[in-house]
């Protein structure tokens, strides 16, 4: 019994192959950015690691083909700005909160550059680890 609800739960919580939008509520989508993002980043006495599992909210299904056309370009930006945060910055829930606002703006930005529109509602962690 356990075994069919993991595999019927799974494609919901994985964003099924390789990050492909599930159905919200009606004119939303959420799409999963997989794999997790890990980058290493300068603490205090030592480099220290984050992973982070990232989910976008969107308007539609043609937003979703545009992020995934911008994704090599979305990846490589979201791991720069990541592996660019101070410490202190990634602990605090305020300092979260202006990394997501600002990862969701970046996404907004290339999307907005490179397609002409976007339809990018919101940035979602779904995960945050920062190793001690």
């Amino acid at each position: 019994m356990v075994g069919i609800l993991l595999l019927l739960l799974s494609p919901l919580t994985h964003g099924g192959e390789h990050g492909k939008g599930e159905k919200a509520a009606p004119g939303a989508i959420y799409y999963n950015l997989y794999p997790p993002f890990v980058v290493s980043f300068k603490g205090e006495k030592r480099i220290r690691f984050l992973k982070v599992d990232i989910t976008l909210r969107l308007q539609s299904d043609g937003a979703q083909e545009q992020v995934s056309h911008q994704m090599p370009r979305v990846r490589n930006d979201l791991i720069m700005l990541l592996s660019s945060q101070p410490e202190a910055s990634l602990l605090s829930r305020a300092g979260k909160e202006k990394v997501r606002q600002d990862a969701l703006k970046m996404i907004q930005d290339i999307v907005k550059k490179e397609e002409g529109d976007q339809g990018i509602i919101d940035l979602l962690f779904m995960n945050f680890v920062v190793q001690n």
